[in-house]
């Protein structure tokens, strides 16, 4: 009776079995029908191989998703049948594989005993998205514990599997799609096995890795699984996803002997047409680029409305925090880059040679910066030394890191970051004596996946090393708890203690023993650390639309041009008079909201489709004037726009404007640069930013911590520096330039060590970092004033006034803010301050007299400043205030002159004295009081902040007084004299609404003044070798100048009377601005 089929039907948890007590065959019903699995001999385990899990879409859907799986009728032999995707012929799978098309087939390993609801191990196979197998390495011996059930599969792999177009005949991803299809399946069918749905753990080694990181922080796969074990393969990887998947395939097509690349329609069909055994048979090659990338890998997809794998750069998502946080068991070996030591004795000539070549394409924006890195990057690994057998140790540490290692520490600290406390980091690095000495060493170490080899099946594994057989032991013990329990080392284990990862990276070390250690190379870590913060490129989505160069559409005809940026798609439009393009209203950051108000901004959103970057005339939160009465008021308001000229366009310089308006009023297209970028030498940008309280509120609370305005600034320019190379700029050659407030602005950014190496060019016109209005003297005292004006008096209690900001509706603060314009003092109370640490990063972290007496930041080119009767910006308070300074000089004194009243009144006589002598003010003496404002607001500020910088070793500043007055300025009352007003300088540069109608002489002003300035953005001075105009050396000591008139005259000294009158005032009576004082409120 033993041979005799006994068939029993199990009702086991749904799933239904046939078998004989002493058969050698399980038949499992599944939603497409019966499955026949066959028991392994001498194994106690049963496999179910070759099940199709879903089906390869054919003729024009070639590329997409997979389709549901077939059914059938009868019962399907779940034998080996040796199926693998198509793929390079690399001889890397056995002869007998049959490589076919339907190749999505899945293999269940399953425990001879019927225990229902076992965890469950979907393990995705390796090889660079270009080789592999399901079965290339099997888990039968997990199996055989008893413990877990365990799933391999196929997926498509190379152009078949990760051709991105972001087109409906090619969308992306379809090798992970998929992926996604087997978890599906899996969800749907496992139960059926004896396997627990809702307990499914991914893993995978290599490309497997990635996959299954990739997984992670899909919508798409959200809930298809439940832990992940990751080794050797990070989602953040440069090979992970692919940078620029167009042009991928746009290079791969070019390979085969296809030209027509910058037609679409062409390329769709050169990939649909063309046989592929012939695409394949150049595959080979991609396994083998020094980049460290294969061209097809994921993607970011373009929505074309089908199910997205993939909508953002995984570091953005990382950052998000927007995904399922589950427990993950994540690491690599210590050697990974033994991968390509059989290319060592090639490639150390070609790393001597030209070591670019080397370095991934997510690594810098522009050819000069990524030449930098690749000089940066040699040295540190090989210091200045060829690269030669005595240091092959250093070229396996290059490639580890490079394309497996840092990578994962990368994404595993954004996971603790992101909140997940469950990540268990390792290392692995047992290696026995069957390993081979690297060459010219007595070193060994474990390569690329060694540790999935240590837990998955080897053949003959009774004939390995006793010491090899221990560890695959252990390695087997640690993987099968963290699948059973979700920690590798679960309470009550003999194995040592192993905590989730620090943010150090602390980490176990795997080898014949096991140790916990602090923290994973920190060397190495922090100098990848500081490389990918500064120069880490983010992949872009397939746009069919941003088709014809690299970064733009240009043609004769185009009305609009779309150039993919980080955050998707941006759409501009030419300009038909000026024969520019224009980017407006482009988000480069966001405004946090709630708690977070006043606090630095968030990074941008991101979008599929094309964003249409016309102007929305968008402005940050003020009170309305004439020239803002039709503006559409934001909290969202931090925009950028961005002008180029038109044709083919590659490394412009780049210029950067920042609005004035006393940081209260302004938005970026106050006034516009169309002029200038007409020139076809300049790309132009221009940009709002937080103002008022809003931007200014100075408390150094974490709530407050102030210079969220300054912060915007700086996210800017660190959006310039991820994005402008897309619109032909050069991120290596950027100007910054303001006036007024915009000039502080730029002035305070030229010292801070938050906005360093952001800009290499300075234009401060009108304005210096160190005004009275530039930076708060005593930013908790102004809030407290500010609150109190406002009717709130509560104001010593710091939680009741930060609580007082916080939910004041900002319409009342901004309304209450109309009255700073116009104080006395020459202040407007909320404006740039020194910050008090709270933990945060800071923009400013002192005086910024004394960061120029340091000499502690970096010198730049500077073009520097102010009109000579910047005071008339103060003429229309005349009438008014001539009473009141006879009556009370005091109340004109700015905050940071005086430590005293009695010292403050001294003062106030002897500076209303040198202007006024004895005389009250008046009408006689109207010249005077412009002279007075003149200095005290703007001018004598700009000439002691260039003093400083010229002390402090700056022999390129350039230093001007513009004076040009036109026939439309007004006489000054009570007299036949004109003069240049505040930021007139200004107006020359930037376009003038009614500039046909201007004087001719007015015209031949503009046009110097925009020579002038193009020239020093272009070259650094304003006057060039060579230039027709008058030579203009940098500032003496003594304050040499360029007068800016109808014609240019090269002065000896800016008026040297009354800055040798501030020179003695403010060497005794300065006061220093101070960061937020806790001591002095409750």
């Amino acid at each position: 009776m033993e041979d005799k089929i006994v068939v029993l039907l199990l009702i086991l948890s749904g799933f239904s079995v046939v078998y004989t007590q002493s058969s050698n065959y399980r038949d499992v019903k599944i939603n497409q029908g019966v499955v026949r699995g066959y028991k392994q001999s001498g194994e106690n385990i049963f496999t179910f191989q070759s099940i199709p899990y879903a089906s390869v879409p054919t003729g024009r859907d070639f590329y997409k998703a997979p389709l549901p799986a077939p059914t059938w009728n009868g019962t399907f032999e779940a034998t080996d049948k040796k199926i693998a995707c198509h793929q390079a012929g690399v001889g890397l799978i056995p002869n007998d594989t049959k490589i076919e098309e339907q190749c999505l087939i899945a293999n269940i390993y399953t425990p001879d005993s019927l225990t229902e609801k076992l965890p469950v191990v979907v393990m995705v196979h390796g090889g660079a998205f270009l080789i592999g197998y399901g079965n290339d390495l099997q888990p039968k011996n997990l199996v055989k514990s008893g413990k877990v059930i365990a799933v391999t599969f196929n997926y498509r792999l190379g152009p078949h599997g990760f051709l991105c177009l972001g087109t409906d005949i090619a969308p992306g991803n379809a090798g992970i799609k998929d992926q996604v299809a087997l978890l599906r399946w899996v969800r749907d069918n496992i139960e059926h096995f004896g396997g627990n749905p809702n307990d499914v753990t991914i893993s995978g080694c290599s490309a497997g890795s990635s996959s299954v990181d990739l997984l992670l922080i899909s919508k798409m796969a959200k809930g298809l699984f439940h832990k992940v074990i990751a080794g050797s393969g990070a989602n953040t990887n440069a090979f992970s996803v692919q940078t620029e998947p167009i042009y991928n395939a746009k290079q791969f097509a070019q390979l085969l002997g296809f030209n027509n690349t910058n037609d679409i329609k062409a390329l769709e069909n050169f990939y649909l047409d063309t046989p592929y055994e012939t695409l394949l048979s150049y595959s080979n090659h991609l396994h083998t680029r020094r980049d460290s990338v294969v061209l097809f890998s994921p993607c970011i997809e373009k929505d074309i409305g089908q199910e997205v794998f993939l909508e953002d750069s995984p570091v953005k998502i990382l950052e998000s925090k927007d995904y399922v946080i589950v427990p993950m068991l994540y690491g690599f070996c210590d050697m990974e880059g033994l991968f390509r030591l059989n290319f060592f004795d090639n490639w150390k000539t070609l790393m001597n040679e030209n070591f670019l070549e080397f370095l991934p394409p997510d690594l810098g924006n522009s050819l000069t910066e990524r030449e930098t890195l690749a000089k940066d990057i040699k040295k540190f690994y090989f210091g200045d030394e060829q690269v030669s057998e005595s240091n092959i140790l250093r070229y396996i540490d290059f490639f580890t890191d490079v394309m497996f290692g840092y990578a994962m520490l990368r994404s595993a600290k954004l996971q603790v970051e992101a909140g997940n406390n469950q990540l268990y980091l390792y290392e692995y690095s047992f290696a026995d004596e069957s390993v081979d000495l690297i060459p010219n060493t007595n070193i060994r170490g474990a390569t690329h996946c060694a540790q999935e080899a240590a837990v998955l099946d080897l053949p003959n594994e009774n004939e390995l090393s006793p010491e090899y057989q221990y560890m695959k032991k252990v390695m087997r013990d640690l993987w099968l708890n963290f699948v059973t329990t979700g920690v590798p080392v679960p309470h009550g284990s003999n194995y040592t203690a192993w905590p989730p990862m620090s943010l150090q990276r602390s980490y176990m070390s795997l080898n014949s023993t096991l140790e916990y250690r602090d923290a994973w190379r920190p060397e190495r870590a922090k100098f990848w650390d500081d490389l990918v913060k500064e120069f880490y490129k983010f992949p872009s989505p397939a746009n069919p639309t941003n088709f014809g160069f690299r970064f733009q559409i240009v043609s004769e005809i185009t009305i609009y041009r779309d150039v993919t940026i980080s955050q998707g798609v941006v759409r501009g439009y030419r300009q038909p008079e000026e024969n520019i393009f224009t980017f407006e209203n482009i988000p480069y950051a966001t405004v946090p909201t709630g708690y977070e108000f006043y606090s630095a901004p968030l990074p941008p959103p991101t979008w599929n489709g094309t964003f249409e970057a016309m102007d929305k005339k968008i402005i940050c939160q003020q009170p309305r004037r004439e020239n803002t009465k039709d503006a559409n008021i934001q909290v969202q308001c931090l925009i950028v726009n961005i002008f180029v000229p038109h044709g083919d366009i590659k490394n412009l310089p780049v210029v950067v404007f920042v609005h004035g308006g006393a940081f209260l009023y302004g938005f970026g297209n106050s006034r516009t640069p169309k002029n200038l970028v007409k020139s076809g030498k300049v790309i132009a940008v221009t940009f709002n930013y937080r103002l008022g309280p809003h931007g200014f509120l100075c408390l150094g609370t974490k709530a407050a911590p102030g210079n969220a305005g300054i912060k915007d600034q700086i996210a800017l320019l660190r959006w310039i520096q991820d994005n402008i190379e897309k619109f032909g700029g050069n991120p290596r050659d950027v100007t910054i330039s303001g006036c007024s407030a915009g000039s502080v602005s730029v002035d305070v950014l030229a010292v801070s060590k938050m906005a360093e190496g952001l800009f290499h060019k300075v234009i401060a016109g009108s304005g210096s970092n160190i005004n009275a209005f530039s930076v708060q003297t005593d930013p908790l005292e102004n809030a407290r004033l500010f609150a109190q004006e406002l009717g709130f008096h509560n104001i010593n209690d710091l939680e009741a006034l930060e609580f007082f900001y916080l939910e004041t509706p900002y319409e009342v603060l901004v309304n209450g803010s109309v009255l700073l314009y116009s104080r006395t003092d020459s202040v407007v109370l909320f404006s740039p301050c020194v910050e008090k640490d709270v933990g945060q990063e800071m923009s400013l972290d002192e005086s910024l007299v004394k960061i120029l007496l340091s000499k502690n930041y970096t010198k730049l080119p500077m073009l520097y400043g102010f009109c000579n009767m910047e005071g008339l910006f103060r003429i229309n308070h005349f009438k008014e205030w001539k009473t009141q300074m006879n009556e009370n000089f005091l109340n004109f004194l700015p905050p940071d002159l005086g430590t005293s009243i009695k010292k403050r009144k001294i003062l106030a006589n002897d500076i209303k004295e040198f202007y006024f002598g004895n005389e009250p003010v008046s009408d006689i003496n109207v010249l005077k009081y412009i002279d007075f404002f003149t200095d005290v607001m703007f001018g004598y500020g700009m000439l002691r902040s260039a003093r400083l910088q010229l002390d402090a070793g700056n022999n390129q500043l350039y230093l001007y007084e513009y004076s040009f007055i036109h026939e439309n300025d007004p006489f000054i009352l009570n007299t036949t004299i004109k003069g240049a007003t505040h930021c007139a300088q200004n107006t020359a540069v930037l376009d003038d609404p009614n500039e046909k109608t201007l004087s001719n002489e007015f015209k031949k002003m503009k046009v110097v003044i925009r020579e002038l300035w193009l020239n020093f953005i272009t070259t650094g001075a304003p006057v060039p070798q060579g230039s027709s105009y008058p030579a203009w050396p940098p500032m003496s000591l003594e304050r040499a100048f360029m007068s800016l008139n109808s014609t240019l005259e090269y002065r000896d000294a800016l008026n040297p009377e009354s800055v040798h009158f501030w020179d003695n005032i403010i060497k005794y009576h300065y006061i220093y601005p101070k960061p937020p004082d806790h001591s002095s409120i409750s």
